[in-house]
């Protein structure tokens, strides 16, 4: 935790149960490699799409849209009745598909998800492993709970695997 207090007050605030040893301000810049494979590769770049979706945000998030795959193109790409803001007004889009299923063939067996849990322990799923796993719950949630696209469900769980799996499915 960070706070910024008057020279004294500080003191008084921060108790010996928990203290921050790291600077506030630190800078972990990606390696060279990992920069030329991103879409964006340095700060002016990250300036040029900043300024483009300020200037036209609607034109800006159509482009971005774009880069998914719909199964129904929107008709109109933002309505704004004020106080209401709806975007992408009568498409279609699933998630689970552009999160998974459209990348199987090129990046099947490389890493989709990567876990640490609390006590260090991790665990790694390809887009194949995940993918098996969201249809197996899949299938059991329309087959012995009947559900059915368009229903409900609540989803309660820690932030485990299992958590992303069953959003997915």
């Amino acid at each position: 935790f960070f706070f910024q207090a008057e020279d004294g007050i500080r003191d008084k605030l921060v108790t010996g149960v928990q203290t921050c040893a790291l600077p506030i301000y630190r800078s972990f810049p990606p390696s060279a490699p990992f920069t030329e494979k991103a879409w964006i590769h340095d700060q002016a770049d990250f300036d040029k799409i900043w300024n483009t979706s300020q200037e036209n945000p609607v034109h800006f998030w159509e482009q971005q849209a774009s880069h998914l795959e719909w199964a129904e193109k929107w008709k109109t790409v933002h309505h704004w009745n004020e106080p209401f803001s709806q975007w992408f007004v009568g498409g279609k889009l699933n998630v689970a598909s552009n999160c998974l299923d459209r990348h199987l063939e090129a990046r099947g067996n490389k890493n989709a998800l990567i876990w640490e849990g609390e006590d260090g322990s991790v665990r790694k799923f390809t887009y194949q492993d995940l993918h098996k796993e969201v249809c197996k719950l899949a299938n059991a949630l329309e087959n012995k709970f009947n559900l059915k696209p368009g229903d409900t469900a609540a989803i309660y769980m820690p932030l485990v695997p299992e958590a992303v799996i069953a959003m997915l499915a």
